[in-house]
């Protein structure tokens, strides 16, 4: 069980990550968000980290995928694959999510290409509980764009 905590003061979910770098990422459980997303900087990923990634992907022939927030705003994410990331104290084996290369944008979404793969208790304004992700749902929903997936790990 995942036990995800409501947090009063900005009336959100919030999520812990570990696995991904050198730090614990902290987001928000997103059922508005179609895609998990992590930005440069809430990876804490250097100015030099990223002209390097900048790099990379300028020289690839894969194109960011776009996403809006409620707002408007517009993001572009590239598609990464992640190993043994921990969601609290749970290993994801393979994690998937769209990296924003934008340092000066500190977001993470933890979005309904995870969530609709989960089964989870709700009581109003109170935690939610995850008792089940099916995993194989989850790797099926990324399974013909593995090709495209990047390890950043292998990058910088």
């Amino acid at each position: 069980m995942i036990n995800i905590k409501y947090n009063q003061k900005s009336a959100c979910y919030i999520v812990e990550f570990s696995g991904l770098g050198d730090r614990i990422v902290t987001g928000k459980f997103d059922t508005g968000a179609v895609a998990t997303i992590i930005t440069t900087r809430k990876l804490g990923l250097t100015d030099r980290q990223l002209d390097l990634l900048k790099k990379h992907f300028d020289r690839t022939v894969e194109r960011p995928k776009s996403f809006h927030s409620a707002t408007n705003g517009e993001m572009k994410g590239y598609l990464v694959k992640a190993r043994d990331v921990m969601l609290y104290k749970t290993c994801l084996k393979d994690f998937y999510y769209y990296l924003v290369l934008d340092n000066n944008l500190n977001k993470a979404l933890l979005g309904d290409d995870f969530i609709s793969c989960c089964t989870f208790n709700h009581r109003p304004q109170g935690d939610i509980v995850i008792t089940t992700i099916d995993t194989a749902s989850y790797s099926a929903f990324y399974k013909g764009d593995n090709a495209k997936c990047f390890d950043i790990s292998e990058i910088l």
